[in-house]
């Protein structure tokens, strides 16, 4: 279905399925499950005071980093296809070099539903990193999204 009549089909049939989020001193009308998401990203990146680079979303929502006004920790936005362990560890050393602090993952997102085209599939050195050096959050996200903050930070989103 294309986006617009997706949007109208929802607004009239399920108006609580739609949210107005603020970006830029503009107001943006999108599906309530991806405003909680980004919603809770922008209370813990508040809460914990990220730099620049301190934040990583992935495998696949750059969009959110224009949401929080913040840089990602490296260049490469999209985890989408599989990478060798000398790209993966670049990417886990621009994690400690920046100090990021919270990272959204969401190990059930794939392109074109792909199940070798998830994260722990094409960067599953970055994920067992996060993994063992992240502590997960109990904040309940949709569509299978995770918080992970460093264990000496508070992941809360209040």
């Amino acid at each position: 279905m294309e986006p617009l009549v997706e949007y109208m089909s929802a607004r009239a049939h399920s108006p609580e399925s739609i949210t107005a989020i603020e970006m830029d001193s503009r107001v943006f009308l999108i599906p309530a499950d991806e405003a909680l998401v980004m919603n809770t990203a922008k209370r813990v990146f508040q809460n914990q005071h990220v730099k620049d680079g301190g934040f990583l979303e992935a495998p696949f929502y750059p969009g959110i980093y224009a949401f929080l006004g913040t840089k990602a920790p490296f260049w490469d936005t999209y985890y989408l296809w599989p990478r060798n362990d000398e790209v993966q560890q670049r990417h886990i050393n621009a994690l400690v070099t920046n100090g990021t602090s919270v990272v959204l993952l969401n190990r059930d997102a794939s392109f074109d539903k792909q199940d070798w085209l998830k994260i722990d599939n094409t960067y599953p050195r970055l994920v067992n990193f996060i993994l063992g050096h992240y502590a997960k959050s109990a904040q309940a996200l949709p569509d299978g999204f995770e918080l992970y903050c460093l264990p000496e930070s508070s992941c809360s989103a209040k």
